[in-house]
């Protein structure tokens, strides 16, 4: 699966790449606009923000790369999909509370965009971003700054959900293993996680919301 990513550039000297289907996350947007009658300046405002809340989750990949990187742990490279990114570390670090710091610096980083950007928007709107948070006007670039907003609270949520290898997961894995060791915080943070996922399935199907 991760073999089929494209290789669109180096930071920090990991590897960023984005896998090709990708493309048909942007062709869905482009397609769906115009089936809605949205205009292109809508459509294009669309794009930049889908694209801005997947630089925000590049950020994301790094903040567990770096926090790993102290802790002499290398990042294969970060990879970039239409449901979101992937760190691949090379390997664990030794200690269980190394793993909470690095599984938990992803949504830290998130959190900070999101103060930075309701600062900005505070400053820009005032006091009115409180009444009229959902009444900007979508033909404005000013309305991506609520939806990255959001974007990211949505992501430190959703990461720090408790099931394995999501943030949340490697989370209580690290707290498990601080007291069991490693084998047995894996094996119950897998079963955790595939009970949650299970749950998922069933709420989606049961409020017909396919998402889930």
């Amino acid at each position: 699966m991760f073999g089929n990513a494209w290789h669109v550039a180096t930071l920090f000297k990991i590897p960023v790449k984005v896998h090709w289907t990708f493309l048909l996350l942007i062709a869905y947007i482009i397609g769906y606009g115009y089936s809605e009658g949205a205009s292109p300046k809508v459509i294009a405002i669309f794009l930049v923000a889908i694209l801005l809340v997947f630089f925000c989750v590049l950020l994301h990949e790094f903040g567990h790369a770096l926090t790993a990187r102290r802790y002499d742990v290398e990042t294969e490279d970060i990879i970039l999909l239409p449901i979101g990114g992937v760190a691949r570390l090379r390997n664990l670090p030794d200690k269980p509370l190394q793993e909470l710091i690095i599984a938990i610096m992803g949504p830290m980083v998130n959190l900070v965009i999101a103060i930075v950007l309701f600062a900005i928007l505070f400053i820009i709107e005032g006091q009115q971003i409180f009444t009229n948070w959902g009444n900007i006007n979508e033909n404005s670039f000013l309305s991506l700054l609520p939806i990255l907003i959001q974007a990211n609270l949505t992501l430190i949520v959703f990461n720090m959900i408790p099931s394995f290898p999501m943030d949340g997961g490697r989370v209580l894995r690290a707290l498990i293993a601080m007291k069991f060791g490693k084998l047995v915080a894996t094996k119950w943070a897998s079963i955790l996680g595939q009970i949650i996922c299970v749950g998922f399935i069933a709420v989606g199907v049961y409020t017909q919301n396919y998402l889930w």
